[in-house]
């Protein structure tokens, strides 16, 4: 039954390609609509996403990307959903996999990844998991944001990309003094203090809401950006140290993938604290549970964030 769902989608997200949808466009339907084809376990689920795309009224591509938004919203909290109703075998199958891995390229001679740089290696293992717990708690700040912005208080999108702008400017300018800082002082060091400045930052966001002046939101983002500049280029500098030159290639392979394992995590996160929140909606008017989700989000955030301090510390030891 699955396989046919996925073979009628298929032919769905052909139809959206004749429409002439751009390619970003193109990705995300495609996406949206095979993750709800393989995620409906009853035939009730299939007829009601196959009335809703029925009853579209879009006059261009451009129509039909903007309604399908909820659509792909709705994919992504179900998706979640899905994962957290598996059964104890299918969810063990990831760890397992990863296991599974990590022993074979132990034993064999010329591994795809070298799992011995990690042993004995305090202070490149936990830099890795400090950047990815970091990465984990920063990347969805300017998605938050951004519906903080237009849809709590009503700002437009190029106002509300105005004031997110903030953060990344900061963090550009001041992270090359960042790195220089960290060739004198403890790379270590340098880190910590930035993911502390980020979990402060973090903890204001969630106080967040419907009448904090818009100088405030943007001084706290300013602040994390601060707090990610004064981390970022002292970690990765922490965790090049830390290995030898032969291992320089994968070291920066591994910083990659902690940053976009960490981003991913950040989204996952994000779309199941929505849906755990009961936000149905962005932009209708049931959306009362946003600004209380979006707190809860930040709060979980700062967590994380607070964690990752415990393991930069822990690598100065």
């Amino acid at each position: 039954m699955k396989l046919l769902r996925i073979l009628c989608c298929s032919i769905t997200v052909i139809f959206f390609f004749v429409l002439g949808v751009g390619t970003a466009d193109k990705k995300y339907l495609s996406e949206s609509v095979l993750g709800i084809w393989v995620i409906a376990d009853d035939q009730t689920q299939i007829e009601q996403v196959c009335d809703y795309i029925m009853q579209l009224q879009c006059e261009d591509a451009e129509d039909l990307y903007q309604q399908m938004n909820s659509l792909g919203l709705f994919a992504d909290i179900q998706i979640i959903k899905t994962f957290f109703d598996a059964s104890i075998n299918e969810t063990c199958c990831i760890p397992a996999g990863m296991l599974a891995f990590a022993f074979i390229e132990y034993r064999v001679a010329n591994p795809c990844l070298d799992i011995r740089i990690f042993k004995g290696n305090r202070v490149f293992t936990f830099s890795n998991l400090a950047a990815m717990l970091h990465y984990s708690a920063t990347f969805a700040i300017s998605f938050l944001m951004s519906l903080y912005l237009q849809i709590v208080l009503g700002f437009s999108a190029s106002m509300a990309g105005g004031i997110i702008l903030l953060q990344p400017v900061v963090m550009a300018l001041l992270s090359p003094k960042a790195g220089a800082l960290s060739d004198r002082i403890h790379p270590g060091k340098v880190a910590s203090v930035g993911m502390g400045i980020t979990c402060l930052g973090l903890l204001l966001m969630s106080f967040l809401n419907g009448g904090t002046p818009i100088w405030q939101t943007g001084l706290i983002l300013m602040l994390v950006g601060l707090g990610f500049a004064l981390f970022s280029s002292p970690n990765n500098n922490a965790i090049m140290g830390a290995v030898p030159p032969k291992y320089y290639g994968t070291t920066s392979s591994l910083v990659s993938t902690m940053r976009l394992f960490g981003q991913s995590i950040s989204m996952a996160l994000v779309t199941m604290l929505l849906a755990w929140c009961g936000v149905q909606s962005l932009t209708g008017s049931d959306n009362v549970h946003l600004l209380p989700a979006i707190q809860v989000i930040f709060r979980v955030f700062c967590a994380l964030s607070f964690i990752g301090i415990g393991f930069s510390l822990a690598r100065n030891k």
